[in-house]
């Protein structure tokens, strides 16, 4: 007996128990249980009294088993309202940061501003890199356009954006992710390569403001050859890089 009469008095001396958090200083919680356990009670009666038919005594059950974790639900949200003020305004803030965001994401979409803008730029800046031979500036670049891809905020794309996107983005980060781990030219454009490609069939759907070249090099990969984009129509090529800079033609221009 002294054993429980001391674990009982620790457990009430604990300031995180369910005794101090929930019940003491706490009439919402009380009358919660209160009100619950007289429902269970007037069940109980109500099936040894045989007050109402057999089929339903399950029915009943669930009902004030629902009954029960809405109100305490209810009771708990109550009660973190109350007993969290400064919680409460720091939410508020948030809300309203993140009402101002979408807010200025649906004006973008209104203006027609590219969702994917700052992703194309970082693609170019890579491509830029690329055609001067610089591993280290290529693998810089890389890790931006890494950052740009994944978080592109979905709240800015369409249906239609939004499922071409869902099914390149895990393909861009990939190619990215492997470019910008080297500085080394060579295993970079391997890369560079289905990156092109895969950025090729977003741009299709999410087009640019102004017009981008699709161009080829014949002699890349043992004349296999590849693809880029640029904005620029002259070619500059990034698979060659200095060695044979003006090596290429021009495939397609998206617009």
């Amino acid at each position: 007996m002294e054993s429980l009469i001391s674990i009982i008095t620790q457990y009430k001396a604990d300031t995180e128990s369910v005794y101090n958090t929930w019940f003491v200083n706490n009439d919402a919680w009380l009358k919660t249980f209160r009100t619950t356990r007289r429902g269970v009670l007037q069940v109980i009666d109500e099936i040894k009294n045989k007050s109402f038919p057999n089929q339903f005594k399950i029915y009943k059950m669930k009902k004030v088993i629902i009954a029960t974790i809405v109100a305490i639900t209810f009771t708990a949200c109550n009660s973190n309202t109350e007993n969290k003020e400064e919680k409460k305004a720091t939410t508020k803030q948030t809300v309203s940061a993140a009402t101002t965001t979408a807010t200025q994401n649906k004006e973008n979409a209104a203006n027609n501003t590219n969702p994917l803008a700052i992703v194309y730029t970082s693609y170019f800046s890579l491509k830029n890199c690329l055609t001067q031979d610089n591993g280290k500036a290529a693998q810089a670049a890389a890790k931006t356009l890494l950052a740009e891809i994944e978080k592109i905020p979905m709240n800015t794309l369409n249906a239609q954006q939004d499922a071409i996107w869902m099914k390149y983005q895990k393909k861009l980060s990939f190619d990215t992710e492997h470019i910008s781990s080297v500085d080394e030219n060579d295993h970079q454009r391997e890369h560079f390569v289905s990156l092109s490609k895969n950025m090729y069939e977003v741009m299709k759907v999410v087009k640019t403001d102004k017009p981008v070249y699709y161009q080829n090099c014949p002699k890349y990969n043992d004349g296999k050859g590849a693809n880029w984009l640029s904005l620029d129509e002259k070619i500059s090529n990034p698979y060659l890089g200095k060695s044979m800079p003006t090596c290429g033609k021009q495939i397609e221009t998206i617009k």
